[in-house]
């Protein structure tokens, strides 16, 4: 009986469709399965396990409902309005909410969205084990939302998502990998202090469940995205959690020179391969090969 590994892929901006973490799921398991080579064919393939957080229907739902107000009206460039609805209102729709407690009937975006973060965790939980180890795979936005909802575990802020089982995977102890594209967290860091603190990557309480496993955030990054930075840069802080800013080119030889770069990520070789070789040797190591 092998320990399998626990993988969350979030999404980021965008009209994004429900199965849009399949792609990328096959080129991890192509990779994964390659550099363990022989001794996964004795457990068979599948240990990795790997859930989406699909959270664009919550923010789409407004949107939708903002839309109506507008779409009868004799306004020029719609379809630029359209678009600037779709992408840039993920980023507006999802803000921290008031240090006040939300009414039931408020709909606070934020808790929404952390909401499936947490119910994925669980779905994880059920499939791979209360503690199994944790990686994170965000592009765009969803890096923001990764970031916030650990952050809101480790610091344990009033608004964060209330938990109702303890199982060490769905708080966050188990985190080991984390993985960001295309990140925007430099543009959300205006809002803090020298820029704001990371979350701690592995979760310092990982050593009580497996004391010889060492974590890493690994932030990939396309010089033509607009939108995606490398993350060292920010402060000292961000600089001894992040282990590595790696360029790609993401999207091919001419959306890959443009910003519409930030799209094309998922199955970028460089960034498959590199969390590739980390998911084997996490797994070699906790199943004792």
């Amino acid at each position: 009986m092998t320990q399998k590994i626990a993988i969350a892929i979030i999404h980021g901006i965008g009209n994004q469709k429900e199965d849009f973490y399949e792609d990328v799921s096959e080129l991890l398991n192509q990779e994964f399965n390659k550099l363990i080579g022989q001794t996964v064919d004795s457990y068979g393939s599948n240990q990795l396990e790997i859930e989406p957080v699909f959270w664009a229907p919550i923010v789409q739902e407004v949107e939708d409902e903002l839309w109506k107000k507008f779409d009868g009206l004799q306004l020029w460039w719609k379809d630029l309005r359209r678009f600037i609805v779709s992408y840039v209102g993920d980023g507006i729709a999802y803000q921290i909410p008031p240090s006040k407690t939300p009414k039931d009937s408020d709909k606070i975006v934020y808790l929404d969205i952390h909401e499936q973060f947490r119910q994925s965790l669980k779905n994880l939980k059920a499939r791979a084990g209360k503690k199994a180890p944790l990686c994170v795979i965000a592009h765009s936005l969803g890096s923001i939302i990764a970031s916030n909802f650990f952050y809101d575990l480790q610091v344990a802020i009033p608004y964060g998502c209330p938990l109702e089982e303890n199982s060490p995977l769905e708080n966050g102890e188990t985190l080991t990998l984390f993985y960001t594209l295309g990140c925007p967290i430099p543009l959300w860091s205006l809002r803090f202090t020298d820029f704001g603190i990371p979350i701690q990557i592995p979760n310092p309480k990982l050593a009580s469940h497996y004391p010889d496993l060492e974590g890493e955030w690994i932030n990939f990054y396309d010089k033509d995205d607009v939108l995606g930075y490398p993350l060292r840069n920010l402060n000292d802080k961000y600089r001894l959690t992040v282990k590595e800013d790696i360029e790609v080119k993401a999207g091919g030889c001419f959306i890959g020179a443009t910003p519409l770069s930030h799209m094309y990520y998922w199955n970028n070789q460089k960034a498959i391969s590199t969390i590739a070789q980390s998911l084997a040797k996490i797994w070699l190591q906790i199943n004792g090969n």
